[in-house]
């Protein structure tokens, strides 16, 4: 399902964070370890991209939309939902009976497979 980013009474399907996306943050110089401490970046550039606009005119953009009273907890919880959805920021699967993450078997050496 397309989730919707909502600006000043105009919706636009918002970005999927996947490779290309988090490759555009970092051609503006936002690493995935600055996430958390480029918040307002984060967010000019998701809403750029979302909105298929440069990173000024995304911040008119939502420069307006908060002074009409919308908050950046409308933008940044779209943004979360589309990180959960994502593949890159699911959790590790982990093994159904023991709940501890699956690990994958190392081929066996030769002296395990002659002994074994």
């Amino acid at each position: 399902m397309d989730r919707l980013l909502t600006l000043n009474g105009k919706s636009y399907k918002a970005t999927e964070f996947d490779l290309n996306l988090l490759c555009d943050f970092e051609d503006v110089g936002i690493s995935l370890e600055d996430i958390d401490k480029k918040m307002f970046n984060v967010i000019r550039q998701y809403v750029a991209t979302s909105m298929g606009v440069d990173v000024r005119t995304a911040g008119k953009e939502i420069t307006a939309h908060m002074a009409n009273g919308g908050t950046l907890d409308e933008i940044s919880d779209v943004m979360s939902a589309m990180m959960n959805e994502s593949g890159f920021f699911r959790p590790k699967q982990t093994d159904k009976d023991s709940g501890t993450p699956k690990r994958t078997r190392a081929k066996k050496s030769e002296s395990e497979e002659v002994t074994s």
